[in-house]
């Protein structure tokens, strides 16, 4: 159908439409898709941090359905939407390059990201609404110092990390003196 649409406007001399259509193809050519089931383990650890095993314990454990369907009707399967978020949330990442990876043009890549999101938001959101909950009691604190201890961290009481933390921090002001 795009050779046919080609020819018709080399005819009729529309170069524009000559360009439009040469340039939707280069693009749609350099799109590939990456197999998340044909990755190997080490592949998989790589490209999303996680074990795969690790992975569908976290979908199953976040309540994410097994299709995704985006408010622009994009669909995926909730470990697809799973695997594009991840990807997006490790630095640096831009839907740009997410695009080649996966396949999606950039747009779709970003209803995806959202869409799981706010699946996400809506099923636990709760959990970081208020800080006055059970798993932040002392002994549970202590509990994940140890974890991170036993990881060879140098810090003897650190419990949560900036980009995970549910604590509150302090940023300094300008000119602040610590």
């Amino acid at each position: 159908m795009a050779d046919n649409s080609m020819i018709l406007a080399a005819l009729e001399n529309d170069d524009e439409l000559l360009f439009l259509l040469n340039t939707e193809e280069r693009e749609k050519s350099v799109l590939h898709k990456v197999n998340i089931d044909a990755l190997n383990d080490e592949q998989f650890r790589s490209m999303f941090r996680f074990q795969r095993e690790d992975m569908t314990r976290l979908s199953c454990a976040l309540r994410l359905p097994t299709k995704v369907v985006c408010e622009n009707r994009t669909v995926c399967s909730g470990m697809q939407g799973l695997c594009i978020l991840i990807r997006s949330l490790a630095y640096p990442s831009r839907l740009e390059d997410l695009s080649h990876v996966f396949g999606r043009s950039k747009a779709e890549l970003s209803y995806i990201c959202n869409t799981v999101l706010n699946l996400i938001d809506s099923e636990h959101g709760h959990l970081l609404e208020n800080l006055n909950q059970s798993w932040l009691a002392h002994n549970q604190l202590d509990e994940m110092v140890d974890s991170v201890r036993r990881c060879d961290a140098p810090l003897s009481n650190c419990w949560g990390f900036i980009d995970g933390t549910v604590r509150p921090i302090c940023r300094p002001q300008e000119k602040a003196s610590f």
